[in-house]
């Protein structure tokens, strides 16, 4: 039996984690690009709501603003996870070249890259006073740190990059 065979608590440990990345990452996303992609994907979202906002203009009952409502998360939010989950990136990623990355550099899923990373994380926004404080945090984050990461890439473990195009 040799020494590799058994839990040897004096081992040495494995190699060890990548280091995180820094500003000089030439793969790291720019919080301005990562803002255009939000930018973007809010813009992608305002177009399906626009619908929306019209009936309600014209004096249409509640019935067609639910059901337009409906038709926006019956769209909108799976197609972005979808492509979150099998792509690494939103609508507005995919236009400004940025993909969502694990912290290690591998691909992500669909519970730490869409789930956690946004409907769980846009969730706890909504908490009254505490919310309005994480989104800050939040925002703030993209622009102080170093590496760009914000509050959501951490709860995710994620990060975010440029894509050759």
């Amino acid at each position: 039996m040799s020494s590799q065979d058994l839990n040897n608590p004096f081992e040495a440990p494995g190699p060890a984690a990548p280091p995180p990345p820094s500003q000089d990452d030439p793969t790291l996303a720019s919080p301005g690009e990562r803002v255009g992609a939000a930018s973007l994907d809010g813009l992608f979202a305002a177009a399906l709501a626009l619908p929306s906002g019209a009936v309600w203009q014209m004096g249409y009952n509640d019935g067609a603003l639910v059901a337009l409502g409906l038709l926006f998360f019956g769209v909108y939010l799976p197609v972005q996870g979808y492509l979150v989950a099998h792509r690494g990136q939103t609508l507005g990623k995919i236009a400004v070249h940025l993909k969502i990355v694990r912290i290690d550099g591998g691909d992500v899923g669909f519970y730490d890259g869409y789930f956690l990373r946004t409907l769980a994380f846009r969730a706890t926004t909504r908490i009254p006073f505490v919310g309005k404080a994480l989104a800050l945090s939040d925002a703030v984050m993209l622009f102080a740190r170093s590496d760009h990461r914000t509050l959501h890439d951490h709860l995710a473990g994620t990060r975010v990059i440029r894509i050759p195009r």
